[in-house]
C-alpha cells in the first residue's frame, strides 16, 4: 500500500483540494479500451481510479504497452490478476473464471448473517409489507452501506 501511495505522490497523480461549493464529486468511473492489432490479437485495457488491468493474447503487446506507460508513470506490476473490485479471478485452461463468492462472504460477515441458512427464496413471496410494519432500523448508515454494496 505504501509503495502505491509513493507512486501516486511521485507522479503527482492526486492533489487534495477543497471541492468548490457549486461542484459535485465524481462517481466511480471506468475507462475501457479495446485495441485490435494487425496480427489478430486484441489488447484490452481497463482503468479504475489508479489501477490498470491489461490483457492480450500476445504477450509482446502487453510488454510494449507497459514500457510506454512506464516511461510516463511510475508503475507497479502486481503480476497475475487474482482479485479486483470484489471479483475473484482464476485462470483455467478454458480461460478466466470470475466469482464474487469471497465478496458475498465478506458482506454476510459484515451484516452478521454469515451463519444464516441458505434458502431458494429468502422470504414468503405472498407476504404483503407496508411502511408501518416492523421496527425502524437502528443503524441506517450500516444498512445503506450493505445494500449499496450489493
Amino acid at each position: 500500500m505504501e509503495e502505491e501511495y509513493n507512486a501516486l505522490m511521485k507522479n503527482r497523480t492526486w492533489t487534495l483540494v477543497d471541492l468548490p461549493a457549486e461542484r459535485k464529486p465524481v462517481e466511480n468511473r471506468w475507462i475501457y479500451k479495446v485495441k485490435r492489432n494487425s496480427d489478430g490479437s486484441t489488447l484490452l485495457i481497463l482503468i479504475y481510479v489508479d489501477d490498470i488491468i491489461v490483457t492480450c493474447s500476445n504477450r509482446e503487446e502487453i510488454e510494449k504497452l507497459i514500457t510506454v506507460l512506464n516511461n510516463s508513470f511510475s508503475l507497479k506490476d502486481l503480476g497475475q490478476l487474482n482479485y479486483f473490485l470484489g471479483i475473484e479471478v482464476k485462470t483455467t485452461a478454458e480461460g478466466l473464471h470470475l466469482s464474487q463468492k469471497r465478496y458475498i462472504k465478506d458482506l454476510l460477515i459484515k451484516s452478521k448473517m454469515d451463519n444464516s441458512k441458505p434458502l431458494p427464496t429468502p422470504m414468503v413471496s405472498s407476504l404483503k409489507l407496508t411502511a408501518s410494519d416492523g421496527d425502524p432500523i437502528t443503524n441506517a448508515t450500516e444498512y445503506r452501506s450493505i445494500v449499496g454494496a450489493l
